[in-house]
């Protein structure tokens, strides 16, 4: 099953509420913790090294949203299992 509106709805396409996460001070507090470490580390090293770090970080974000979309996806067809099972309704793929 595709769920198509589901990977839209965390892509961006449909619109939700935001702001959310990034009012939370911990949330706050580790977001500047990583990026004054970033830095930190960005000025510590040569074009080279520098270009390497980069593919990694980059590499990663790839992952990381690969990752995070399908757990997106992953938490709707859950809770969607929950709400048959409450329903009385047994479903398998």
């Amino acid at each position: 099953m595709a769920l198509t509106s589901i990977r839209d709805l965390y892509n961006g396409v449909i619109p939700v509420q935001t702001g959310i996460l990034q009012n939370n001070s911990h949330y706050i507090k580790l977001s500047d913790a990583y990026l004054s470490t970033y830095k930190a580390l960005v000025d510590l090293l040569d074009p080279q090294q520098l270009e390497l770090f980069n593919r990694i970080t980059d590499l990663q974000g790839q992952i990381d949203a690969m990752d995070a979309e399908f757990r997106y996806v992953q938490g709707f067809r859950d809770g969607a299992g929950i709400m048959l099972d409450v329903v009385g309704i047994t479903f398998t793929e």
